[in-house]
């Protein structure tokens, strides 16, 4: 039997300790960094408060404590209004993207992909909207996976709000329904520039060719390239002794993880 209790609800999702200051800091290599958003469901609503890293870091991403959806005596949940939640760039770098997002279900709730699914008592519904973007939810990340691209692109000191906050919760069963409870925990993983650009630099592969003289410059090409032809004139050799012919045998001579490969060339008989 599923069980609303007679006061409405507010589902929340606050920011988990380890994003408590709101920061993204990058290591020298400027490698993909991230936080947790804690999801809660709670008897009454909480303020919404968006704290930041300190001035001296270079990348500052400032994220939501949290999010409330009021349910009503059906399970219905309505959140904020529209541009009223929002992720904020305050990096000195540039854009930034959630690259990933990871939902984890606390028990004995379970987060699920849609309103439909939210049937039973504990199950939980949350729908999000990035800015003008697709409509999303957080049930669609209970395997850890790349949004949209696009959607959640953040250019350098704008915003991204995060729209159409509604949802379902099938009851509250093993849910304390007059305290505060956590429902799931969102990882997020962000990352520099915006989606397209993030692809486009993944994919990214330079060959350096030396000759006698070193007057070839770099090819710069793709790890998606299957066709292309190295300069003419030369035998092109990794230094292990390997004869590439192409630039599509350079690529996979390198290994999929590689970003560039250095060959070198003596001249054609």
């Amino acid at each position: 039997m599923k069980r609303y209790g007679i006061a409405q609800k507010a589902v929340a999702a606050g920011l988990g300790l380890a994003m408590a200051l709101g920061t993204i800091a990058p290591a020298v290599a400027l490698a993909d960094s991230g936080g947790d958003t804690n999801l809660y469901i709670e008897s009454q609503s909480s303020d919404i408060t968006t704290p930041e890293g300190s001035a001296d870091e270079n990348i500052k991403v400032v994220l939501p404590v949290a999010i409330n959806y009021v349910a009503d005596s059906e399970g219905n949940l309505t959140g904020p209004s529209d541009n009223t939640v929002k992720i904020k760039n305050n990096t000195k770098l540039g854009s930034v993207h959630v690259s990933k997002i990871k939902t984890t279900s606390t028990s004995p709730a379970t987060v699920v992909a849609s309103a439909a699914q939210a049937n039973t008592n504990d199950k939980v519904f949350l729908q999000v909207k990035p800015g003008s973007g697709t409509d999303d939810n957080f049930g669609a990340y209970l395997t850890e996976k790349a949004p949209k691209a696009g959607d959640w692109d953040v250019q350098q000191g704008g915003e991204l709000a995060l729209n159409s906050l509604t949802g379902k919760v099938g009851g509250f069963g093993s849910l304390d329904s007059a305290t505060k409870t956590r429902v799931a925990t969102v990882h997020w993983t962000v990352a520099l520039g915006i989606a397209a650009q993030a692809a486009a630099n993944a994919d990214r592969f330079v060959i350096h060719l030396v000759n006698s003289d070193n007057s070839i410059p770099d090819l710069v090409t793709s790890k998606s390239t299957t066709t292309g032809s190295l300069p003419t004139g030369y035998t092109w050799k990794t230094s292990s002794g390997t004869a590439i012919a192409n630039v599509a045998a350079a690529v996979s001579v390198a290994g999929a993880g590689a970003s560039e490969i250095t060959l070198y060339g003596t001249p054609s008989a």
